[in-house]
């Protein structure tokens, strides 16, 4: 009877921490990819700042999106750490990306938003922009020839 009470609660224990595991910080579904034309929307953020550029924005390249995307979950915990503001824990997000250059290097735009929000919304391809709604929503900027970030921001308050 011992044995089977242990196996009981060693299956309940599992399970409970299963079961309360906070999501992937980047949701299945993958980046929202964006034409030219709407990535230049993309920097018309209307609740926090977006980056400055020279030229026009592009369309992000896959492989510097990937890049991106593997160096995020490290940064925001670094800026945990740090106890800097961070996105709203517990959700899984989707990203849209621009590429765009200052001073000559090459940087790329994040933006992401809960992938809950959208789930039964057809993207196609469009730049999403929300007003408000603090730190579900946020952006960061990238630097892929170093790997580095250079700016975090997230959305006003509701």
């Amino acid at each position: 009877m011992h044995r089977f009470t242990s196996f009981v609660a060693l299956a309940l224990f599992c399970f409970a921490a299963r079961s309360t595991a906070p999501p992937a910080l980047l949701a299945n579904e993958g980046p929202v990819l964006l034409s030219t034309k709407q990535a230049r929307l993309l920097f018309k953020q209307c609740s926090r700042q977006a980056p400055q550029f020279d030229g026009t924005p592009q369309r992000a390249s896959r492989p510097n999106i990937d890049k991106l995307e593997r160096a995020l979950p490290e940064f925001l915990k670094e800026r945990q750490a740090k106890r800097l503001r961070i996105p709203e824990p517990n959700q899984a997000y989707r990203g849209q990306y621009a590429e765009f250059k200052r001073n000559g290097v090459t940087y790329i735009y994040g933006s992401y938003f809960p992938a809950d929000d959208v789930r039964d919304t057809p993207l196609d391809g469009k730049a999403l922009i929300w007003c408000d709604g603090g730190a579900s929503f946020w952006g960061v900027v990238f630097e892929p020839a170093t790997g580095q970030f250079t700016q975090f921001e997230v959305n006003g308050a509701l």
